[in-house]
């Protein structure tokens, strides 16, 4: 699986090129959850990482990963969690004015939205937002419509909050289609603008146990996930460092 391993300036500087006329830009995030659903073939993205026209970057989000690419490359390496790196995106689409549409998330996050962006970055324009079901989003055609609603309000910042693995596979097969110059598949960090929730305190993401504290928030939802097939990555991960020389 391609993981982009960039600094923080220039993932800036290519999401701020995007948004001024460049080569439109797709960000995903590569954890052990990017793992558990796309380690055996990635996105099936072609090796120059452009589909369409839309150049697609796969950023390191999640200490037990970075720990481990640390590890092979023998290097330190920038990690780009989703809930730090929308705040910066947002930041720049509001010095140029940019439109955004918030695609997928919650009933209560919809309804806050428009007034988080107004508050937080109002040199923004809100082109709305839209609710997806799972089921309708796998049904033949339902990808496109999404991609035309999202092209008819002109939207130049694209927030795509649908979960892994369907907010990567609809921007991969449609991104190009809504016309965005970013397209984020950023999970829950729309929570995080919004207020609907709140990150773990410094402490645990330094030590790696933001997954603790979000699994203690919200265990019915995410139990699974932290539990099951995560763990199970990590200690297929573990034997494998075990078993591998540095680089």
């Amino acid at each position: 699986m391609h993981i982009d391993l960039c600094s923080r300036e220039e993932i800036l500087d290519e999401m701020a090129s995007a948004l001024g006329g460049g080569v439109p830009l797709a960000i995903a995030s590569a954890n052990l959850d990017h793992l558990h659903h796309f380690a055996a073939g990635g996105l099936d993205l072609p090796p120059d990482q452009t589909v369409d026209g839309v150049r697609w970057r796969t950023l390191l989000d999640g200490v037990p990963l970075l720990r481990a690419v640390e590890r092979t490359a023998r290097r330190p390496v920038e990690l780009h969690t989703g809930s730090e790196l929308l705040p910066e995106a947002l930041r720049l689409g509001a010095e140029v004015g940019a439109r955004v549409v918030l695609v997928g998330g919650g009933p209560v996050l919809r309804e806050r939205w428009p007034a988080a962006l107004a508050e937080q970055y109002p040199g923004l324009v809100d082109a709305g937002t839209r609710e997806v079901a799972w089921a309708w989003l796998d049904r033949a055609g339902s990808g496109e419509q999404l991609a035309r609603w999202v092209a008819d309000r002109r939207a130049d910042v694209v927030v795509v909050s649908l979960g892994k693995p369907r907010q990567e596979r609809w921007l991969r097969d449609h991104g190009a289609r809504t016309g965005g110059r970013l397209l984020l598949a950023v999970g829950s960090a729309p929570e995080y603008v919004a207020g609907t929730a709140y990150r773990a305190p410094d402490w645990a993401r330094r030590h790696g146990l933001e997954w603790a504290v979000r699994l203690a928030r919200e265990p019915r939802r995410l139990w699974r996930r932290y539990l099951l097939d995560d763990a199970r990555v990590w200690l297929g991960l573990r034997r494998r460092l075990r078993t591998t020389p540095p680089a």
